[in-house]
């Protein structure tokens, strides 16, 4: 494939090329990364892109210029020659104290009685006591003698090392080993310790996601309550303005109110015309709210004032109190409705 053959031919760049090349580090991870790059697209991928590529490119890129650039761009790292390998060995493996071979099999209550032998009086008594054969002198037998007697008193002691040697060495050897079992439980427990640690922390960490999660969700279904509060409140007050928009006298309705409204309720000793008058009350023609505007003498200043142009703000009442917000633009478009001295 195409993968493997741009490994290939970064695997086998010239040996000439190594000592110039100063940061080859990690060059051939960069070549196996961009090998990626240097197959074209799938089937199933041009398909995805040919519905709406956008979606997965993003905007102001052409596919093709980018998958062009990503196989300029990996065939100038396939040049990039491979890392020089330095032997690095392996540490070294902890040798353990052998026993000692070839410890004669020997009690040494033999070896000792030997010895005792070897080295009294008795000795001397076997040297004189050796038989004399034709064409030896007394001399030679004796000296043979005595060359076997220390062979085998060189033996002997030999044995008695080799076996005091092999005691010792097993002693050192079940010293060693207890040590060794000791360091083994020793790390056996630290790392388990280390991932009991791991686990409490990994275990704490998805707890606390996972309440983070439910939280998130409360948290959130919390806000969708208090935003749907607000909007039936928002509603709720847009609603009302409609049906004080349609009950309060304007500029616009104005003439239209004032020609609905009988003459008997602007007459100053008429303090309440609709008591004064129950057949017109009765007929609904006579009484202010029969128009179906609202006009008593229980008026607000504030609102006939704005009605009337001598006030620029709302009344500042607890039940019609409009939230104050800071929009300059708001601002700019009202105050150009004002009629200003140079108009």
């Amino acid at each position: 494939s195409i993968t493997s053959f741009s490994l290939l031919c970064v695997f086998q760049a010239p040996v000439d090329v190594l000592p110039t090349f100063g940061s080859a580090g990690m060059s051939h991870r960069r070549a196996v990364y961009a090998a990626r790059f240097l197959r074209p697209p799938g089937w199933t991928k041009r398909l995805l892109l040919r519905e709406k590529p956008r979606e997965l490119t993003g905007p102001y890129e052409n596919p093709v210029r980018r998958w062009v650039r990503l196989r300029e761009k990996a065939r100038e790292f396939s040049e990039l020659p491979p890392p020089r390998k330095v032997p690095i060995p392996k540490p070294a493996r902890k040798n353990f104290l052998e026993g000692v071979e070839g410890v004669p099999r020997v009690s040494p209550e033999a070896l000792q009685r030997r010895l005792d032998f070897l080295l009294s009086s008795l000795a001397a008594e076997q040297q004189a006591a050796a038989p004399l054969r034709p064409g030896l002198s007394p001399y030679y037998v004796e000296f043979a003698v005595w060359e076997r007697q220390m062979r085998e008193l060189r033996r002997c002691y030999r044995a008695q090392y080799l076996q005091k040697l092999a005691e010792v060495t097993e002693i050192e050897r079940a010293r060693e080993a207890e040590l060794h079992q000791r360091e083994v439980e020793e790390r056996k427990r630290r790392k388990q310790a280390h991932l009991q640690r791991i686990g409490e922390d990994m275990k704490r960490r998805a707890i606390l996601k996972d309440r983070q999660r439910v939280e998130a969700k409360v948290n959130e279904a919390v806000e969708m309550a208090r935003r749907s509060k607000l909007k039936r409140r928002k509603l709720y007050w847009l609603r009302r303005m409609e049906t004080l928009s349609k009950l309060v006298a304007s500029a616009d309705n104005l003439d239209e109110v004032l020609a609905a409204i009988p003459m008997a309720t602007f007459e100053t000793g008429s303090r309440n015309p609709v008591a004064m008058d129950p057949v017109g009350s009765a007929g609904g023609r006579s009484s202010p709210s029969s128009t179906g505007v609202l006009l008593s003498r229980n008026v607000s200043v504030p609102f006939l004032l704005r009605q009337l142009g001598g006030a620029k703000g709302f009344p500042q009442q607890r039940s019609r109190r409009i939230p104050h917000v800071d929009n300059v633009q708001r601002e700019i478009l009202e105050s150009s409705y004002d009629i200003l001295p140079e108009d």
